[in-house]
């Protein structure tokens, strides 16, 4: 992800915005190191995966102040500690397999659904 955005250096007045709120916060979940870093993009959006990439955009900063972002900082960071991240990865996979397997039957002449429903 990292590599198809351009990302502030640490020692931008972004990273070291950065840097000082997420002090207050810690960089471990639950054992998994966490990483942050700051998207150079007018776009306001932070992000979270489960093995603890946090993602904050430049212009969700512009916007708020360091309480402000300590908050959605705390909201991301929650969802690395529940997995959701992970969670909803694996649901989508679920679906997909799903998906494939009936389009796959229904490529050999199987209906989709060997029954009748009235």
């Amino acid at each position: 992800m990292d590599s198809g955005n351009k990302v502030a250096s640490k020692s931008s007045k972004y990273g070291k915005r950065l840097a000082k709120i997420a002090k207050a916060l810690g960089n471990n979940i639950n054992g998994t190191p966490v990483n942050y870093k700051v998207y150079m993009t007018s776009d306001v959006n932070a992000w979270a995966m489960a093995n603890g990439c946090v993602r904050v955009y430049s212009g969700l900063m512009d916007m708020m102040n360091d309480n402000e972002i300590e908050g959605v900082l705390g909201h991301e960071l929650g969802h690395v500690a529940l997995g959701h991240s992970l969670a909803e990865m694996k649901a989508s996979y679920a679906i997909v397999a799903a998906r494939d397997a009936i389009s796959a039957t229904q490529r050999c002449g199987f209906p989709a659904f060997p029954f009748t429903i009235r």
